[in-house]
């Protein structure tokens, strides 16, 4: 515990005085005094991750301190009695200790924001791992065993649940077409929990016969107990049905314990049969207020089934942004995610652009975002499989980028010739120092990006035979989708080739001239050992063989990732994404004897890269960041605002635990937060500031910084986000507005019920408790003080906010309760500290 004696004198006027014993940061500063009416407050600035705040008193500084308990203590200050003489006041705070501390900023930095399971697991569990073992594991993906997309399709019983109201007493149960299917285990239990309390329905094992319960009509008939398969015990309900049915057409039963406004939940056991391809099961309570529908044939995952879309070259860039998202979700491999997204965002390519290339060839809008989409996916994945290997470069990653078909048609390098009297598109050779290596401004000038220019001339992209895909000397493919066309043109026509398209080398487009490039220059003085002083100038000799003219860029990207500057500047770019914002490229003079301590970090990582083998270590300069105070302490925590992607995917890991059964508490499907179609127009992503995945237009990224994304509309739409995902599925207003409809699902109460003792349920204390701690993990427990007040009297108050209601009178399991836990949710995220990260 750090202590700051906080003299105060009461008498002939008022005097403060601090004292700091032990601190890595400045005591909480008071901001005022004041005694009134017999009462003294005393108020200071909050200590950050403060577990909690105490004011002692004495009548003497040499007399021993006594904690004032009578008093009330806040986040901010403190109220009691006021002296009648002179007292001294001492201010005491419980910081976080340093492993949580550090267990936090990972959890939000080398994650996607905690999950409650894994907060359990690392800091709160009864056996956390703690900050260095999940940052070990992070740091090394390749050992974190991932299937998610190649999960094969489920086979066996599976299990189905729906939570809601209903209008009546009536359970139905048919499928929507002829066929069969395996039914066993139905059961209708009160409250949120499956299989929890006792079930409202007769006989839903079906170890007893169907009559006179359950009802069969029109269609089924044919319904019977089948001893062939069963879940549990020896027989279960064979569900056949001659026609597609309704609940007027169905299996049925009158179940007894029905009450208005009671929150039931549904759930059953299936089994497919030969006869079910195709084939959906519906069951519902009256009225459809609680219904499910699902598809009976096994069937993959969502990321296994847009995974093999992807690779077959099959998916739209709305396909590849919702794997994304659900990877981002559900992987284990978190910083593996957040390093493929910098990667993305570093090196830029427009889908876009890449469908008005191959617009030049095709008109099938379908068939455009297709091939452009194909071109993203095979940049990440490659990205992805280079960061899988422990000793994956820079070099590594910057080659993979500059090889990328989509990179080669972002920045026009698609059409630059250098031949006879033509003039080199700079675009690429100019963003490729400016935003990609040394950073603006950071050790070459406009004659370097002219000169540069001319190197990647001939750099293009042509379709080839799938066995010559990332062969850029191979022949365009002579194969044809239709051989029988009668018009030559159509005939010959790019648009009727069978191929794939890639990397291509145009020899006869090349400059082979000698290239010199920063000319005389060395590294400036700031930089200090071992780089000071070192001549960096690189020429490029003349070229004779068409074919090495290629060689010209692998020389270029080499160079490039050796430098000093652009060592600065990635290690920049690391720190502002792991750290905080204000970190700098080009002014840091490393031999400064008293250089900030974010110069010195940046420079710690310099020199990581430096002096690793192969040069330019990926993971070496990430073991310097995570090792540094700035990362493990208060410089690292709540430093920085989520980017709408940070946000939407923070927000369903902040309430997704596994409630068994292929269950969870959050889920989406990916598309309700990224969008359905290419342009995304009302996509949660998009109307919190245009974020597009795969398409930004300008080459410098989408910002890290808070600026880029926070204003009046862009909160709003993050309040927008949260209100429609915290909304219960049934809401008429859960749509929000979005094309497809809104995935985005929730069920606190579900989860608060996971977590928490039933004694619990009903305590407003306990469920503040329960839900700030899992949502502002990194807050400390004092600085939730105000907070927690503000949240007790939310959950006592009516849902009009003009009355008293008790919370501990709401029955758990009532459609009151599960409003209450929802909107207080909602609230605390839809707050600025929500925000952060």
């Amino acid at each position: 515990m750090r202590e700051w004696p906080l003299s105060l004198r009461l008498a002939a006027g008022v005097f403060l005085a601090f004292r700091m014993q032990a601190a890595v940061l400045p005591p909480p500063s008071i901001d005022s005094l004041t005694v009134s009416n017999a009462q003294a407050r005393l108020a200071w600035t909050p200590y950050p991750a403060a577990q909690g705040y105490h004011v002692d008193w004495a009548l003497t500084p040499a007399e021993a301190f006594e904690e004032d308990l009578a008093g009330a203590t806040g986040t901010a200050g403190w109220s009691g009695a006021g002296p009648a003489g002179s007292r001294f006041y001492r201010l005491r705070v419980d910081p976080m200790g340093d492993d949580a501390l550090a267990a936090v900023n990972a959890l939000n930095r080398l994650a996607f924001g905690p999950t409650p399971e894994e907060l359990e697991r690392v800091i709160s569990g009864p056996s956390p791992i703690g900050a260095d073992a999940f940052i070990q594991e992070q740091l090394a993906p390749e050992t974190l065993v991932e299937s998610l997309d190649t999960e094969p399709p489920q086979a066996g019983w599976t299990f189905v649940t729906a939570t809601g109201t209903s209008a009546g007493t009536r359970f139905y149960l048919y499928l929507n077409g002829p066929g069969q299917v395996f039914v066993d285990d139905i059961q209708i239990v009160k409250g949120t929990v499956p299989e929890s309390g006792p079930n409202l329905l007769v006989n839903g094992d079906f170890e007893a016969p169907l009559a006179p319960k359950w009802g069969l009509n029109v269609n089924y008939t044919k319904t019977a107990l089948s001893t062939a398969a069963a879940h549990t015990g020896a027989s279960s309900l064979l569900l056949s049905g001659v026609g597609s049915g309704a609940q007027g057409n169905s299996v049925y039963q009158d179940f007894t314990g029905w009450k208005a406004g009671d929150i039931y939940t549904l759930s059953f056991w299936y089994l497919p049969t030969a006869t079910t391809n195709n084939l959906k099961i519906v069951a519902s309570l009256s009225g459809a207020p609680t219904s499910v529908t699902q598809a009976v044939a096994p069937a993959l995952s969502p990321i296994a089934s847009s995974y093999n879309t992807l690779a077959s070259a099959k998916a739209t860039v709305a396909t590849l942004r919702a794997w994304t998202i659900l990877h981002a979700i559900q992987s284990r491999r978190q910083l593996f995610e957040i390093l493929t997204q910098f990667l993305d965002n570093h090196f830029v390519t427009e889908h876009s652009k890449s469908v008005d290339f191959f617009n030049r060839f095709y008109t099938d809008g379908t068939q455009l975002d297709q091939l452009a989409t194909d071109l993203e996916f095979r940049e990440i994945s490659r990205w992805r499989s280079l960061l899988l290997q422990p000793r994956c470069t820079f070099l590594d990653l910057l080659q993979a980028s500059a090889e990328s078909p989509a990179q080669v048609l972002y920045l026009d390098t698609v059409d630059s010739r250098g031949d006879a009297n033509y003039i080199a598109n700079e675009n690429y050779s100019r963003e490729l120092m400016e935003l990609y290596t040394m950073g603006v401004d950071n050790g070459y000038d406009q004659a370097d990006i002219t000169t540069m220019s001319r190197a990647w001339t001939g750099w293009s992209v042509k379709i080839v035979d799938p066995i010559n895909l990332g062969n850029p000397f191979a022949s365009q493919t002579t194969n044809r989708l239709n051989s029988t066309l009668t018009n030559n043109a159509s005939l010959n026509a790019i648009s009727n080739l069978s191929g794939i398209w890639t990397l291509a080398f145009r020899g006869g487009r090349h400059n082979y001239k000698e290239k010199v490039i920063f000319p005389g220059k060395t590294v400036p003085a700031r930089f200090g050992p071992p780089w000071a002083g070192r001549p960096y100038e690189l020429r490029i000799p003349a070229r004779t063989i068409p074919n090495d003219g290629m060689q010209d860029g692998y020389e270029i990207v080499n160079h490039l990732a050796s430098l000093p500057f652009t060592e600065e500047f990635i290690s920049v770019k690391l720190c502002r994404l792991l750290v905080h914002d204000d970190f700098v490229h080009g002014v840091y003079d490393y031999r400064d004897p008293n250089l900030s301590e974010e110069g010195k970090l940046v420079h710690s990582c310099m020199l990581a890269w430096e002096n690793s083998f192969p040069k330019g270590q990926i993971r070496e300069v990430l073991k310097v960041i995570v090792a540094s105070d700035l990362f493990r302490r208060h410089g690292g925590s709540l430093q920085k605002v989520k980017t709408p992607l940070e946000f939407c995917v923070s927000a369903i890991r902040a309430l997704r635990a596994d409630l068994g059964h292929g269950r969870y508490s959050a889920s989406t499907d990916g598309g309700s937060i990224s969008g359905r179609d290419r342009a995304a127009v009302n996509a949660p992503m998009t109307r919190m500031g245009m974020m597009r995945l795969y398409n930004r237009v300008e080459p410098n990224g989408y910002p890290e910084s808070a600026p880029g994304w926070i204003s009046a509309g862009t909160l709003a739409e993050r309040a927008h986000f949260i209100q429609s995902f915290l909304m219960a599925p049934s809401d008429a207003q859960k749509g929000d507005g979005m094309d497809g409809g809104n995935k985005n699902l929730s069920n606190p109460v579900a989860l608060l019920k996971s977590r928490v003792s039933a004694t619990l349920w009903t305590d407003a204390g306990g469920v503040s408790d329960y839900f700030l701690g899992i949502l502002f993990p990194g807050e400390g427990r004092g600085n939730l003080l105000d907070l927690r007040g503000v949240c007790v009297r939310f959950l006592n108050t009516s849902d009009d906010g003009k009355s008293s209601s008790p919370f501990s009178a709401l029955g758990p399991d009532t459609v009151a309760y599960d409003t209450r836990v929802r909107a207080l949710v909602s609230v605390l995220m839809m707050s600025p500290r929500f925000q952060e990260q």
